[in-house]
């Protein structure tokens, strides 16, 4: 659809790039077009345009490169943290498919994680301890992980028992991925891992989910 101008009604063409108006500015500088663009210039001098990401004049989000040098080194932690997680995948036999255990009785309980440890109880109990892995949410699957302290869901899983399905933590084997969170999950059944496949390019590299990171 080509643009409309507001002032001659003409097609091609906007407002600001009205060739009427640029006539009458410079057959009329007095006149109120003319005028109009004196304000419009001394009003962009008194507010240079200031990047919303750095808060610099000059430039704006999509130029900065400040926000450009964060999502490359986001992008760096990402690939980082998404090939080990698939390295240790294809050691632990990890993957669609695979057999993983809620085994909540077996974490250490202390007064600060006791309500944890039950929640985990009450969920193997309503829908079972066994479950085969369906798929991933990979969108949750990157650097942040190393400081999650929620238990995020990123491992879809159909229970045996209950015949439901629900996205639970990563099993206990990636520990070094998720530090901060104890997982109940171990691997109880074995597959031939082929999550490269399965991961997109993008994700893999470590963009997927850096702009995001980066603040962008």
């Amino acid at each position: 659809m080509s643009r409309h101008c507001g002032h001659c009604y003409q097609r091609g063409h906007n407002r600001r790039s009205c060739p009427e108006i640029r006539k009458e500015i410079r057959d009329n500088p007095d006149g109120y077009q003319a005028r109009i663009e004196r304000q419009k210039k001394e009003h962009a001098a008194r507010n240079p345009r200031r990047c919303s990401y750095c808060k610099e004049t000059g430039h704006n989000k999509k130029t900065c490169m400040k926000l450009k040098i964060s999502i490359s080194e986001w992008k760096k932690k990402n690939q980082q943290w998404r090939k080990q997680f698939l390295d240790i995948s294809e050691g632990s036999g990890f993957g669609i498919g695979s057999l993983i255990r809620n085994m909540w009785h077996t974490l250490d309980k202390t007064d600060r994680n006791s309500w944890e440890i039950d929640r985990h109880q009450d969920t193997a109990e309503k829908l079972g301890e066994i479950g085969l892995v369906l798929g991933f949410a990979r969108e949750k699957m990157g650097i942040d992980l190393k400081t999650d302290i929620y238990g995020t869901g990123c491992v879809r899983v159909l229970f045996a028992k209950s015949g439901r399905t629900r996205f639970v933590q990563l099993p206990s084997v990636f520990a070094e991925l998720v530090p901060r969170k104890q997982s109940p999950y171990e691997i109880v059944g074995r597959v031939e891992s082929c999550l490269k496949s399965y991961f997109p390019f993008d994700w893999r590299s470590g963009m997927e989910g850096a702009v995001k990171l980066a603040g962008g």
